[in-house]
């Protein structure tokens, strides 16, 4: 019983030295934050990324035109949320959809993000000299085009419940 007693003393103890003398207000935000994963990404190029180290990354520097939201749903566009899109709109036979880029978009050097990006992205995963890992997950979209500046349009051979 005395045993149980200081080992309850030595939690309570550990515990209290954890606590930290800092109140909120004096916690400032920002730095560095490091992540340790189990090796080296194989490139940082989304198109090409075939490593999950590499995914994990790009992932946090590139964005979606929209991801998908809290329910996780991917049937229909319901589940998702606008990302790199503020919004889009559906063709009127559900063969194409259309992204309109988020206006407020910039690359890191501060230059807009435009439909042609976008495009370009999609073209380097449908190249075949590139020989991109992913490609085989977007065979149903026959092609982007890019009316103006900040809407690509996506074309679809067929309807299937996972188009979006």
């Amino acid at each position: 019983m005395a045993a149980m007693k200081h080992a309850r003393l030595l939690c309570v103890l550990a515990l209290v030295g954890c606590a930290g003398s800092e109140s909120t207000s004096s916690v400032t935000s920002g730095g560095t934050l490091g992540i340790s994963v189990g090796g080296d990404p194989d490139v940082l190029i989304p198109s090409l990324a075939s490593l999950i180290q590499a995914s994990q990354i790009t992932d946090m520097i590139y964005d979606r035109l929209a991801d998908i939201g809290d329910s996780l749903n991917i049937v229909n566009d319901l589940g998702f949320t606008p990302h790199l899109a503020d919004r889009w709109t559906w063709g009127a036979d559900s063969l194409s959809i259309a992204f309109h880029i988020d206006t407020r978009a910039k690359w890191h050097d501060g230059q807009p993000v435009h439909s042609n990006d976008v495009r370009f992205t999609f073209q380097s995963i449908t190249d075949s000299t590139l020989g991109s890992p992913v490609a085989a997950l977007i065979t149903n979209i026959d092609s982007v085009s890019t009316p103006d500046s900040a809407t690509a349009v996506f074309w679809f051979h067929q309807r299937t419940p996972q188009e979006f």
